[in-house]
């Protein structure tokens, strides 16, 4: 009983690694996205107010 107990408890460890790498990586991502996107536009808005 106690070593089936143990083994459920670093499955679900791993589990948690596993989100939260998901997770890390979906942010990464997003923020990517954002930040181009933010400097694109900081730049199109600069561009117009150098004009």
């Amino acid at each position: 009983m106690y070593s089936s107990k143990k083994k459920k408890k670093k499955k679900n460890a791993q589990h948690m690694i596993l989100q939260v790498g998901n997770y890390e990586l979906y942010w990464s991502s997003f923020l990517e996205k954002r930040i181009k996107k933010g400097i694109k536009s900081f730049f199109s808005f600069y561009k117009l107010k150098k004009d």
